[in-house]
């Protein structure tokens, strides 16, 4: 603590610094709605729901103004030219299947042990969770 104190100096906060706040509702109105038809959709019988298809439409047209407008932005909220780069964008891709990969064994794994091999959904998640450690 004492070599913290000697050794780190404190930088006076930039004031100058802008905040994208069109971006930071895009996304957060995108995710939003997006958790909320996953969350809900099941429930509300899905696209025959009306308020899954209007919550659809908002998080596609928020994904769609952002992806249209933060390249433009004088501060981008998102970066987007940064999945254009080869190092970051192998990366984005590589993590992006290893989250798909992950996120279908541990929901699909369940049902195809129960539906075809006749496992109780005590058992099916014994088995998922032994899967996913």
């Amino acid at each position: 603590m004492v070599l913290v104190y000697m050794l780190v100096k404190e930088v006076p906060a930039d004031r100058s610094v802008r905040f994208d706040w069109v971006g930071f509702t895009l996304v957060a109105a995108f995710l939003g709605a997006l958790e909320f038809i996953l969350d809900r959709g099941q429930q509300d019988d899905w696209f025959g729901s009306n308020v899954i298809i209007t919550f659809t439409c908002i998080s596609a047209l928020a994904v769609l103004l952002l992806i249209r407008g933060q390249p433009a932005a004088a501060i981008p909220f998102i970066d987007l030219g940064m999945i254009t780069t080869r190092q970051f964008g192998s990366c984005f891709l590589v993590m992006l299947a290893t989250g798909a990969i992950l996120l279908a064994t541990t929901q699909f794994l369940p049902q195809l042990v129960q539906g075809s091999f006749g496992y109780t959904a005590t058992w099916a998640g014994l088995c998922s969770r032994r899967a996913a450690s």
